[in-house]
């Protein structure tokens, strides 16, 4: 089977097979849904409650099609949403090294050096090892055992 370079996706059944993944996103406008996505997170009341601000975030996210996409998994996830998520979040922030702080009516203090740190764990892309210690960055996660 030969397939022509000029082939920048294709699909079989219920399967995408990505052969160039920026013009992939560019024929479907994954840009343009992220940056909606982001503003209907921000228009979300759960959402925007979570800080004292969220300034620094809109500049961090800013065009940056990545940013753009990790704010759309954070609102599909919806971990601010939950209170016992947050209090782990508020009580164990140290544990993983986050660069992250909490005004007095523990709400996060959205800072620009923050913003990564925040991002981080609102995705839930921390894993700490009970062995060494050491906090890593996850790029996808997938449990393995609860």
């Amino acid at each position: 089977m030969h397939i022509s370079q000029r082939v920048d996706f294709i699909v079989a059944d219920d399967t995408i097979f990505v052969l160039n993944k920026a013009k992939f996103e560019s024929v479907l406008s994954y840009k343009q849904a992220h940056q909606e996505d982001f503003e209907g997170l921000l228009a979300e009341n759960e959402f925007v409650d979570v800080f004292s601000k969220t300034d620094a975030l809109v500049s961090y996210v800013g065009e940056n099609k990545i940013q753009l996409r990790r704010a759309s998994a954070i609102r599909h996830k919806g971990h601010y949403k939950d209170p016992g998520f947050m209090e782990n979040l508020r009580r164990h922030h140290a544990n993983y090294q986050l660069n992250i702080d909490f005004d007095e009516e523990g709400r996060i203090i959205a800072t620009p050096s923050a913003c990564k740190d925040i991002f981080q764990a609102l995705l839930d892309h921390l894993l700490a090892s009970g062995f060494s210690r050491n906090v890593y960055d996850v790029p996808d996660v997938k449990r393995v055992r609860r």
